[in-house]
């Protein structure tokens, strides 16, 4: 079974605030969002696509 992120854990992982994970899913940025009980949960699938956009923006 695949991982599900919480907001808090996806904040984390990317160094910012819960509040701009949400804004994210407002903007479109985060395309898979699964809705439990109210709250939203992120896929491994998404989170990598998340992390490889990352990497194709910030050029070292």
């Amino acid at each position: 079974m695949q991982k599900l992120w919480t907001p808090p854990e996806l904040a984390e992982f990317f160094s910012v605030t819960v509040k701009t994970v949400y804004r994210w899913v407002d903007e479109g940025v985060i395309y898979e969002v699964i809705k439990l009980k109210g709250s939203l949960r992120f896929t491994q699938k998404e989170v990598d696509r998340l992390i490889k956009a990352k990497k194709e923006t910030c050029r070292i």
